[in-house]
């Protein structure tokens, strides 16, 4: 747990614990989600567990349970839970329905995302995706841009963030 003042800074950390074989990577996932899960039944209101269980999911390729989880997460969360781990969770559950092929229900959720946050870059990178696969190329193309836009502009000032950006 951190505590105290959070500051910007153009140092790179590279972590590679996830550097693994794909064996070892599943057994990692396996510990990890069934850490996290006990996490949740102690403290079922802990938003981060939650959030980081549909990453597991995800990681896993278990997209179809990595929505189930999502979905569980807002409804018993909804209350309480911050804007990074609601985004955290529908960005995870967007690129999930990306991947199944549910385009209507990925640009839905990615709109939930953007009416919190309109540069979010996973999100405005699946927006592309799903309008390529839609055969959108216009919007397509307007989404690849914005995300190049935002991703521009945090080169060139960097912010604190607490989410986890996948596409760069």
């Amino acid at each position: 747990v951190y505590q105290g003042k959070a500051a910007s800074s153009e140092i790179r950390l590279y972590h590679y614990g996830y550097n693994l074989s794909s064996g070892d990577m599943q057994r990692k996932y396996q510990r990890t989600g069934e850490l996290l899960k006990r996490q949740i039944a102690e403290d079922p209101d802990n938003t981060f567990a939650r959030a980081n269980l549909v990453r597991i999911y995800r990681a896993q390729e278990d997209d179809a349970g990595a929505i189930v989880v999502g979905e569980e997460a807002l409804q018993h969360n909804a209350p309480r839970i911050t804007s990074y781990h609601r985004q955290m969770i529908l960005t995870d559950m967007a690129y999930c329905h990306f991947v199944l092929a549910q385009y209507d229900q990925a640009e839905t959720v990615c709109r939930r995302v953007l009416e919190e946050n309109e540069e979010n870059l996973d999100v405005l990178f699946t927006l592309g995706g799903v309008n390529l696969q839609r055969g959108n190329y216009e919007q397509a193309m307007h989404w690849y841009k914005r995300f190049l836009e935002v991703k521009r502009l945090d080169q060139q000032k960097p912010r604190f963030t607490p989410l986890i950006v996948d596409t760069y």
